[in-house]
């Protein structure tokens, strides 16, 4: 006996958490995936913390409603503010993000490592515990981003591609660091704005794979018949226009016709790197 596919409810406040979507549908192409982006409250990153908990709160209250059976928190500023509480009160799996910080410092030491990330993720206890817990002798350089995630959600190449030289000529004029940490799930987008200016120098290290992983593996280990099933990425064999909806006050069509293109863009994109 198998299980009919199973539910996932992703939240991120605008398009950013499209890229843990790609790493899970890849996986997994016949789950069904409901998509949950808080365009009206975005971005996140600049607001306070009882703010963000309170937007989140609204949007797993709509994601239960569809019955999913487990949720993402696809942005690092929606993990800091809320996925403590939520693991404690729901009983499903609870999967959050964090930046790529420790797989960074283990391939860099004794670096300098940029995390890349919202005011909001940098100022809050959840990543100053990790860079704790992690960092070691490596320098860790934080570099706030304002205004990066809103302009990939309007969806600009150019402006997301200046946005992006001017943030780094200010906070690493000198090109030092080592590695790049993504510390916010749009800035997968951005990926080639920011090797151009380190010039290709600098490995990335993006969370969304790794949150895929735990959201297949937390799924998977509570259905007990699809255990040891694979989790490594295939073809994709399902069509993403029946397997993702988007709800939400943003979900528009013209929202799900650009969500398309940007998954499209993030396959064209592991092919190139891949």
């Amino acid at each position: 006996m198998t299980h009919s596919p199973v539910t996932i409810g992703i939240l991120d406040s605008g398009f950013g958490g499209l890229s843990v979507l790609d790493q899970t549908l890849r996986r997994r192409p016949h789950w069904r995936y409901l998509y949950y982006g808080d365009f009206e409250h975005a971005p996140y990153g600049t607001k306070s913390l009882a703010e963000v908990g309170g937007y989140v709160e609204a949007a797993v209250r709509e994601l239960l409603g569809h019955d999913i059976q487990a949720l993402a928190l696809a942005c690092n500023t929606a993990t800091s503010a809320a996925v403590a509480e939520l693991r404690v009160r729901l009983a499903l799996p609870v999967i959050g993000m964090e930046p790529a910080l420790k797989p960074a410092v283990q391939a860099f030491p004794t670096g300098v490592i940029a995390v890349m990330a919202t005011q909001l993720t940098l100022r809050e206890g959840k990543f100053r515990d990790l860079m704790g817990r992690v960092a070691g002798q490596a320098t860790i350089l934080e570099i706030p981003c304002p205004g990066l995630a809103d302009a990939v959600d309007r969806g600009d190449p150019a402006e997301a591609a200046d946005c992006v030289h001017h943030l780094l000529a200010r906070s690493d004029p000198d090109r030092r660091a080592d590695a790049v940490v993504l510390g916010c799930s749009h800035y997968t987008f951005v990926q080639s704005a920011i090797r151009h200016y380190y010039r290709n120098a600098a490995p990335l290290f993006d969370g969304s794979e790794g949150t895929a992983r735990r959201l297949i593996d937390q799924v998977e280990s509570s259905r007990p018949t699809t255990v040891g099933a694979p989790v490594e990425p295939t073809a994709p064999t399902a069509d993403p226009q029946e397997t993702i909806e988007l709800v939400g006050p943003g979900a528009t069509p013209q929202r799900k016709e650009k969500a398309l293109r940007l998954l499209n863009q993030l396959a064209e994109g592991a092919r190139r790197h891949g």
